[in-house]
């Protein structure tokens, strides 16, 4: 008897400790992946940044052309928001800088800005971004990377909320997985994409995997994958002809729970491959280029 009793203790206590793993498990979270930033706002930036850009032309299987860059980027330092969009995005910043260095090709990393310099990043009324640094342009490579970093954007009418594009607009459960809100993202497209987009163009995947603690703070770790594969392209000669056309987009960031929290880590990564022929008079020649950049961000609040 005492044996018998002894088991049902032990199975009893294994169905509630399942149970309550099970209980753990469905919880859900609200997650708000956007955070609207406000005017005064300071936070520490840790920002990289590596692209890849590639063009080739060939005709017969001899090289006509071939052109390529990589670069690569990193600055840290604190910024402020200065100026808002209607849409509440940041129009003008100021980051003064702990250290910025990058790289062109293989040749020697530079340093251009030294600590305590002030980088002002501005909106211009033509959407395009400005920088200038200790009141004088930022131009070159150096501007190519605070471009990629600081990314400054304008507002889109009727544009959606990356919550609103990437679902988490609504309670999600740890291990889940929901498809992307095409209609949002093709709202939130750049407008100067080389290519007409339909819904049927874009699959994509939100994953929810897991809930880690920050400084005893729940913070949500949600990933993203979209794949676009157009079906008409624009701004090319009429005799081009497509034999790929592809772009992938992914995200990760972990979002805090408590929605006064800002975002402490957030990567995303950006492909596009785009292939074909163009006829001349010699014959046809095949375009091949490739795209891809990746950012990196890590930030802490500054009081």
């Amino acid at each position: 008897m005492k044996a018998r009793l002894l088991t049902l203790l032990t199975v009893t206590g294994l169905i509630a400790a399942a149970s309550f793993s099970f209980a753990e498990d469905a919880k859900t979270y609200t997650i708000k992946v956007k955070r609207d930033p406000k005017v005064g706002g300071k936070s520490h930036e840790h920002l990289k940044m590596t692209s890849e850009q590639s063009q080739k032309l060939t005709l017969g299987g001899k090289k006509l052309k071939e052109e390529s860059e990589d670069l690569k980027g990193e600055l840290t330092g604190i910024i402020e928001v200065l100026e808002l969009s209607p849409h509440k995005k940041a129009t003008k910043i100021k980051f003064t800088v702990e250290q910025f260095s990058f790289q062109k090709d293989v040749d020697t990393e530079q340093n251009p800005l030294k600590a305590g310099t002030v980088i002002i990043g501005t909106l211009e009324a033509d959407g395009k971004e400005a920088y200038s640094a200790d009141d004088k342009k930022v131009e070159g490579p150096a501007e190519k990377v605070l471009k990629s970093l600081l990314d400054l954007n304008p507002d889109k009418e009727n544009e959606s909320s990356d919550d609103i594009v990437f679902g988490t607009n609504q309670p999600r459960a740890v291990g889940s997985e929901w498809d992307v809100n095409k209609a949002a993202m093709l709202k939130s497209l750049p407008g100067d994409m080389p290519f007409k987009l339909t819904e049927k163009d874009i699959s994509g995947k939100v994953r929810f995997p897991s809930v880690k603690v920050i400084d005893g703070k729940d913070h949500c770790l949600v990933r993203a994958e979209v794949k676009i594969i157009p079906r008409e392209l624009k701004g090319m000669p009429p005799s081009f002809k497509a034999s790929k056309a592809v772009m992938t987009v992914s995200m990760e960031k972990l979002a805090p729970v408590d929605e006064k929290l800002s975002t402490p880590e957030e990567k995303q990564t950006f492909e596009m491959a785009l292939n074909g022929t163009i006829d001349s008079p010699d014959g046809k020649v095949l375009m091949e280029t490739f795209t891809r950049e990746e950012r990196q961000r890590e930030s802490k609040p500054v009081k």
